[in-house]
C-alpha cells in the first residue's frame, strides 16, 4: 500500500476513534509516524470542535464515517480490482480526507472568531 493511502487510512481511523468518544472521555489516540504534524492537527481540531461547535462536530463526524465506510468497501474488494482503479480510489480517499480536515479547520476557526467577537463586545 502506498504512503499517501496509508496516511489517509491511519488518519481516518484516528478520527473515527475520536468521534466514538464521549464528550467527557476522549479516546486515547496513538501517534502516527507518517506526516504526524498534519494528522495531529486535524485530529486535535476535530476534538476541539466537539466542544466548540457540537453541530459542526456531528456533521463532520458523519462525513468521516462515510469516508471510513468507503475505505471498508475498498479494502474488502481490493483483490478484485485492478491496480489503476486502486490508485484512483486511493487518490480520491486522500483528497476527501484532506477536504474534510480543511472543513474542520475552518469550522474551528469560525467558532473561535465568533467567541473572540463576543469578548470584544465587553
Amino acid at each position: 500500500m502506498n504512503k499517501p493511502c496509508l496516511m489517509s487510512l491511519t488518519l481516518i481511523a484516528l478520527i473515527t476513534l475520536t468521534a466514538c468518544s464521549t464528550k467527557n472521555n476522549v479516546a486515547t489516540i496513538k501517534e502516527v509516524s507518517v506526516n504526524k504534524s498534519s494528522n495531529n492537527t486535524c485530529v486535535n481540531e476535530f476534538k476541539a470542535l466537539q466542544r466548540l461547535s457540537p453541530h459542526d462536530f456531528d456533521l463532520y463526524q458523519k462525513q468521516f464515517n462515510q469516508l471510513t465506510k468507503s475505505y471498508d468497501v475498498y479494502k474488502t474488494n481490493k483483490g478484485l480490482i485492478n491496480k489503476d482503479a486502486q490508485e484512483i480510489l486511493n487518490i480520491e480517499l486522500d483528497s476527501k480526507l484532506k477536504l474534510i480536515c480543511a472543513r474542520v479547520k475552518g469550522a474551528a476557526f469560525k467558532s473561535m472568531d465568533e467567541r473572540s467577537q463576543e469578548v470584544n463586545k465587553i
